[in-house]
This record gives structure tokens, C-alpha cells and sequence, in this order.
């Protein structure tokens, strides 16, 4: 804003609804620790059948 290159108005709305407008990173949901302990276990009980 103080180089003049978005407005109060868009900086306001940046600061407000953070990270709702950052486009500079992606986001992703984490599954569940349910979900990853279950994964997991899956996975060691595969290793352990070879």
C-alpha cells in the first residue's frame, strides 16, 4: 500500500479476510488423525506381510 500499489480499500480487505484472499499459497485440508493413524498402521502391518 505505502509503494502505491494497492489501495486502503484493498489492503483493508486483504487484512481483514486473511488468508482468505492470499493467493500465493495453496492450502489443503489434513485428514484426521484417525484417518492417518489407521493409514499407517495399514501400512506397517504391508510391510510386515513381504
Amino acid at each position: 500500500m505505502e509503494a502505491g500499489e494497492i489501495t486502503k480499500e484493498d489492503y483493508d480487505r486483504w487484512r481483514y479476510n486473511y488468508p482468505k484472499y492470499d493467493t500465493t499459497q495453496r492450502w489443503a485440508k489434513v485428514p484426521s488423525k484417525e484417518l492417518s493413524d489407521a493409514l499407517i498402521k495399514g501400512l506397517k502391518k504391508q510391510r510386515k506381510d513381504k
